[in-house]
Formats: structure tokens, C-alpha cells, sequence
């Protein structure tokens, strides 16, 4: 084994420095979509019990995407009603847009569908175009990280701040509408 001299121990070290400043290699696309449920679950607020609805992704509420990746995700509804999720800040295909019936019906109970399209980066929230629903928490946040953020090292933290009452959304809408809800 040759003994690094100091000159060659210098250089080692600021190739290797210089490697940190590079952009990161393009990397291979997983063809795999992200699996992403609208689901009901139970949160605890002031001590009560609520049940609501939640978009769970791979990593728990919504979905982070890094630079460069697509929108491929199976959205499955579990719950047991139908419902559909809007894309906001996005522009997919029209008819994987979350409007229900503008084409696409709603999502059965059961029913997967699939999304493929690039991404707009940014923080933007996905939720439900049937009101009652969104008022049941069936929202979450959709984040799509630029090259300049990803490379920070930083701790991220998402806060995603959302109305809620205990009374039915029904009654809630009633109310805010004066009983014209469509």
C-alpha cells in the first residue's frame, strides 16, 4: 500500500469537497406509483374522540415529492362513500383534475385510480371537491420540492392548519349557505 504524501492527501480532500458542490445525478425513476388512501381515522382534540376523514401517503398525511419526480400516484378510497381529490396549485390532465363528473365520476368505495403527471413545485394541499368531506379533514398537504431545497440542510416541519367543528358538516354547511347547499 502507497502512503499518501501530503500533497496527494490535499487533493483526495478537495476533490471530495468539490463533490458536495456537484448537482446530484439524475436518478433512475421508480416505476412503482405512490399509494396514497383516503381514509378515516380517529384524532384526539381536547380529549374527545373524533372520527375524519385524511389522505395518507407513504410518509403519513399528504405528500412531499422531490425535484424532478412525477405525479404517479394510486389514489384508493377506503371509506364508504364516494369522493374524489382536487390537485391544487397543479395542472393535471382534465380528466385527473379531482372535479367531480367534470369527466371523471367520483371514486367508489374501493375503487383505485391512477395519476401520472409532472408536478408543478411548490407547497400546495390536495383535498376533496365534495364540501362535506373537506370539512371532515379529507385534505392534506401536497409539497414538491425544488433542486435549491432539497439540497438545504434544514429540518423541515409542516403544519397544515384546518377548520373543525363536532357538529355534522352538514349542519355546518346549512348554516354557512342559509340552507342552499348544492
Amino acid at each position: 500500500m502507497t502512503p499518501f504524501s501530503r500533497r496527494g492527501f490535499l487533493a483526495a480532500g478537495a476533490s471530495a469537497l468539490s463533490l458536495a458542490h456537484l448537482p446530484l445525478p439524475a436518478r433512475a425513476e421508480d416505476p412503482s406509483p405512490l399509494a396514497l388512501g383516503a381514509a378515516s381515522r380517529v384524532l384526539d382534540i381536547d380529549g374527545r374522540a373524533a372520527t375524519v376523514y385524511g389522505l395518507a401517503g407513504p410518509s403519513g398525511q399528504g405528500l412531499i415529492l422531490d425535484p424532478g419526480q412525477r405525479f404517479r400516484v394510486d389514489l384508493t378510497n377506503t371509506l364508504d362513500v364516494a369522493t374524489i381529490v382536487h390537485w391544487h396549485g397543479q395542472i393535471p390532465p382534465n380528466v385527473q383534475d379531482g372535479v367531480p363528473d367534470m369527466p371523471m365520476p367520483a371514486l367508489a368505495p374501493g375503487e383505485t385510480r391512477a395519476y401520472d403527471f409532472a408536478p408543478r413545485p411548490g407547497t400546495h394541499w390536495m383535498h376533496s371537491h365534495i364540501p362535506v368531506q373537506e370539512m371532515q379533514l379529507l385534505a392534506a398537504p401536497l409539497i414538491v420540492r425544488t433542486p435549491a431545497e432539497a439540497a438545504e440542510d434544514r429540518q423541515e416541519v409542516v403544519m397544515f392548519l384546518h377548520d373543525f367543528s363536532f357538529r355534522p358538516p352538514e349542519e355546518v354547511l346549512a348554516e354557512i349557505t342559509g340552507g342552499h347547499a348544492g
